[in-house]
């Protein structure tokens, strides 16, 4: 019984409040080192320091080794996305000198450590690039999954059948990663909620008087709150095809009714697949606007840009004022994942928005590296 409430309980706990205090540390090292390098050198001590202490509490509480992947997943996922799984790799090395350092028992062959890390990277990597955009989902199998295949190799060695003799165990590992999971999340919940309250305060009177989305005075102010406050955001820059001709045609005060018009298309069909919270506007330049997408993928935001690219491409803008003029944009979309700050996706996104503009207009085009 006392085993079991450990497992399950006392210890996922603990994880989750070494999770917290990383959250919190790391979060201090990019505010007060800018250097990248420095950076991960001291992201990879502290990973060192905290891996140290989980596997200490682990023999201590349970007489062997458990969770040990929990950490290094959570910090790949959602604190380091773009080098983070990388660490996986190194975990094996940290146990095998752990295990020089303090006669730490490791029940599996160092050969069958390092096997253990090149699956649970592999398998980060599959689940990290399905196309749905279900991100707690993904990472729950890939945690729990992770979770059953180091328990794998460390009770083969200590029982002779994984689904019988260990069936016990193994029900308790499940029950100990769903209860970490689901205490994280909790957290990670009031983050966002709390980070969603200061955006939405940050941004609230600084609106485009044109258009009614928010200015460029606000995605500046945006951009400063996100250096520091790391979010998964895909940014897709939009520029309206020929926009000078329609002003030059027809006049500025139609060109500013169709503006009105392509932003209130757009805030409607934006509406149809997001909460509000999830998405904003800002108008980037005369006729050039910035779309964040928070916690969605570029595959995402991608179907929902390229469907209303289609949807407006004949329909008739600035009806009040004319008979109706039929406009076109083009976009580039990038993320966060691989980036180490919000301005380079910015940046990224806007050369999308070129490479669309140049290969013939009227054409959403995601950022790829080959693009460099």
């Amino acid at each position: 019984m006392g085993s079991m409430m450990v497992l399950t309980i006392f210890f996922p706990s603990i994880i989750v409040s070494l999770l917290i205090t990383i959250d919190t540390v790391f979060s201090s090292v990019k505010k007060v080192f800018l250097n990248k390098i420095l950076q991960l050198i001291l992201i990879i001590l502290l990973y060192f320091t905290y891996l140290f202490c989980l596997l200490s509490l682990s023999v201590h509480l349970l007489g062997a080794v458990y969770y040990e992947y929990s950490l290094i997943l959570f910090i790949a996922y959602y604190f380091f996305r773009s080098y983070g799984k990388y660490l996986i790799l190194l975990t094996p090395f940290l146990l095998v000198s752990y295990s020089k350092l303090i006669d730490l028992r490791v029940v599996v062959s160092y050969d069958q450590l390092f096997m253990i890390a090149l699956l649970i990277f592999s398998l980060f990597v599959v689940i990290d690039w399905l196309p749905f955009g279900w991100r707690n989902l993904k990472f729950s199998v890939l945690f729990i999954l992770s979770m059953l295949i180091s328990a794998y190799f460390h009770l083969q060695e200590v029982g002779t059948s994984f689904f019988t003799e260990n069936s016990g165990t193994i029900v308790l590992l499940i029950t100990g990663s769903l209860v970490i999971l689901v205490s994280f999340y909790l957290y990670f919940s009031l983050q966002e909620k709390g980070n969603a309250r200061i955006r939405e305060e940050l941004i609230a009177s600084k609106i485009d008087r044109l258009t009614g989305v928010h200015n460029y005075s606000a995605l500046s102010d945006m951009i400063e709150f996100l250096k520091e406050h790391k979010q998964v955001i895909t940014v897709a820059m939009l520029d309206l095809d020929h926009f000078k001709k329609i002003n030059d045609q027809n006049g500025h005060l139609v060109g500013n009714e169709v503006l009105r018009d392509f932003v209130q298309l757009l805030e409607a069909h934006l509406s149809l697949y997001l909460d509000k919270n999830n998405v904003e506007i800002y108008r980037f330049g005369g006729e050039e606007f910035c779309i964040f997408f928070y916690d969605s993928s570029k595959n995402s935001a991608y179907k929902i840009i390229e469907e209303f690219r289609a949807k407006i491409e004949t329909y008739p803008m600035g009806v009040g004022m004319t008979d109706g003029v039929s406009i076109t944009f083009s976009a580039g979309i990038e993320n966060t994942i691989n980036q180490t700050d919000i301005l380079e996706t910015l940046k990224k996104a806007d050369e999308a928005c070129y490479i669309a503009k140049q290969s013939g207009r009227n054409k959403v085009v995601i950022y790829h590296n080959n693009y460099q």
